[in-house]
């Protein structure tokens, strides 16, 4: 399934979950109660964001996969992500962006994952996103 037409039914079939609904708090319902509504909107509010980081990394030539890869390694972390102060939004980016880097040109499945820094980490004041999802 293309990533386009995945992000359309992830919007189309998501049951409203609320407005006040973080992202910690979806990632949470999926983790302990497997809710797929709860992931299906965590998708449709975080997967254009993360698609422009694999975009931004791979252009259009790998961007798709790196994006499935990006969401089916949150669905098995959640559990370990769903604590509060988590910051579901950081950890997609970097994930996204650690994923696409090792798919890229000299990278291998699993090629930088844990060495390359996301732009801008090491800037005082912004955590350190090097030590991985």
């Amino acid at each position: 399934m293309d990533t386009a037409r995945l992000l359309r039914l992830a919007r189309d079939t998501a049951p409203p979950t609320g407005a006040d609904s973080t992202d910690t708090d979806l990632l949470h319902r999926y983790a302990v109660e497997h809710d797929e509504a709860a992931f299906a909107e965590l998708v449709r509010r975080n997967g254009p964001h993360v698609l422009r980081a694999c975009r931004h990394v791979l252009g259009e030539a790998g961007a798709e996969d790196a994006f499935q890869a990006t969401f089916l390694l949150l669905a098995r972390s959640a559990g370990r992500l769903a604590r509060p102060g988590s910051l579901a939004g950081w950890w997609l980016h970097a994930a996204a962006v650690r994923i696409a880097r090792a798919r890229g040109p000299g990278g291998g499945p699993a090629a930088g994952v844990r060495t390359r820094r996301p732009h801008g980490a090491d800037r005082p004041g912004r955590p350190d996103l090097a030590r991985g999802p």
